[in-house]
């Protein structure tokens, strides 16, 4: 993009390497290390090259929460930028004048506009318009318009819900409250959506069972992932009622899952396979790294094994790990740290997946008990799949904190 705008390859190196730090490439020591006046003055000719090939518009939104070095460069920009079609907007709440009392002040050709809260009739207009209709209950109207004070985006966000949840009596006293209640309408749409496809994939058993193994291991595969990020997404909530009643809908979709995997693997099993341990630990280790980043979530991988062999297939493994990392993003916090261990030993290979939260506590009576019983947390699988390879499974809580559960194979 620089190229077009800046035909000498010199000042177009020269303005790159500032632009990069401006937009968060560079490490964020880059602006210290950099000259100020010489990163402005290359920010400023930037702009003023994509305003050189026709009239532009830039907008800093926000600039209350800005820091001081970003508003000096808008100052810097508005005082310096040649005779060139250049437009800058600014919005920031009245908090940037505590900071900035002269903000915007004696600056040629520049305006300030101060906008007041709307009155009760203008946020009704506000609303009638963007629902498309002049009537609205008036109860409805009467309690939107009090907690609105006067705030346009509340107004907008109270439409976006009645739209979605029409007939909706609900009016959240807050802009956040608001967002909440349409959150929670869409997991609700998210959840109807995967029952449909739950349903549509049992009217289908017949066929996948025929197929490939493959099938199984993918249909694991796709489904975690969304089930965990719904189940992130339901703990955000704040209500803690609707928050209960999506992690109960989340949970027996996970558990639909695993008796539709189970059924699949059993009536599809074939002859007996072999597969490496930590082969399929890497690869699928490496599949939820960018989920634990996200989180914040430290996460080690050890693999000890050594090539060896388990007497389970590679597809039926690949579920085993899946389902252990799965239950950590699912039974703990964010940033809560995990690690994934494989090794052996004279008696066999064995598999531990350990982390950092509050442990199982009591949650499982007979913990470290292996081959039999539900755990409660989605072990079914792993279990039966331990066992089926002359293993086990067990799970403890580690002696300085944290939960671990070991999958042993014979």
């Amino acid at each position: 993009m620089i190229s077009s705008v800046v035909a000498d390859p010199a000042e177009a190196g020269r303005l790159e390497r500032h632009l990069r730090a401006l937009a968060g490439v560079e490490a964020e020591s880059a602006l210290e290390v950099a000259e100020r006046g010489e990163a402005f003055s290359a920010w400023r000719r930037f702009l003023e090259a994509l305003a050189e090939q026709r009239p532009f518009v830039v907008v800093f939104e926000d600039l209350h929460w800005a820091d001081d070095a970003m508003l000096d460069f808008v100052d810097y920009v508005a005082d310096w930028a040649g005779h060139v079609p250049l437009l800058i907007i600014c919005t920031a709440r009245p908090e940037l004048l505590t900071r900035r009392a002269d903000w915007g002040g004696g600056k040629v050709n520049s305006s300030t506009t101060l906008l007041s809260p709307l009155d009760d009739e203008e946020t009704a207009t506000l609303v009638h318009a963007l629902l498309g209709r002049s009537v609205l209950d008036a109860e409805l109207q009467s309690r939107l318009l009090e907690h609105a004070g006067g705030n346009p985006l509340y107004a907008e966000e109270f439409t976006r819900m009645l739209s979605e949840r029409p007939g909706s009596s609900l009016v959240p006293e807050t802009v956040q409250g608001l967002i909440a209640a349409r959150l929670a309408n869409h997991m609700e749409r998210v959840l109807r959506e995967m029952g449909e496809a739950f349903n549509y994939l049992a009217g289908r058993l017949e066929g996948l069972l025929a197929e490939e193994r493959e099938s199984v291991a993918d249909l694991s595969h796709r489904l975690r992932t969304p089930l965990t990020s719904l189940r992130l997404e339901a703990e955000s909530l704040d209500d803690p009622d609707e928050k209960e009643a999506m992690i109960a809908q989340v949970d027996r979709l996970e558990r639909a899952m695993d008796q539709v995997i189970e059924l699949a693997r059993s009536a599809g099993a074939t002859e007996p396979s072999e597969s490496d341990l930590d082969e399929v630990v890497n690869r699928r280790a490496e599949f939820w790294a960018l989920l634990a980043e996200e989180q914040g979530r430290a996460l080690a991988v050890g693999t000890g094994a050594n090539g060896a062999k388990v007497a389970v297939p590679d597809d039926e493994l690949a579920v085993v790990v899946d389902t252990l990392i799965d239950n950590v993003f699912s039974h703990t916090a964010q940033g809560v740290g995990f690690s994934i261990v494989t090794g052996r030993s004279d008696s066999g290979s064995w598999l531990e997946v350990a982390d950092e939260g509050p442990g199982f506590g009591e949650l499982i009576p007979g913990r470290g008990v292996s081959g039999r019983g539900s755990t409660g947390l989605g072990l079914d699988i792993v279990r039966k799949t331990a066992v089926a390879a002359g293993g086990s499974l067990e799970i403890d809580d580690r002696p300085g904190g944290g939960a671990v559960v070991t999958v042993r194979f014979g």
